[in-house]
């Protein structure tokens, strides 16, 4: 709860990301996901709002799908 998600890409990112979604909406989580692709914020966006941009977060504690913090 209150963390940070970075999003990155791969064929399984929308399966992580719409379970990330289940556990916020049935446990009233507080998680913003920070897509680390352009490519990625309509479909994250669609999915699982709200999200966040990597230039509002110097850094985030988790990652998935190659979703590392930008160096």
């Amino acid at each position: 709860n209150n963390q940070v998600v970075g999003v990155g890409s791969g064929s399984t990112i929308v399966y992580a990301v719409d379970r990330l979604a289940e556990r916020v909406r049935q446990e009233k989580l507080n998680i913003v996901c920070v897509p680390t692709s352009f490519q990625l914020i309509p479909p994250i966006s669609a999915l699982y709002p709200p999200t966040g941009s990597a230039a509002d977060f110097a850094a985030w504690p988790y990652a998935i799908g190659s979703g590392k913090t930008p160096r």
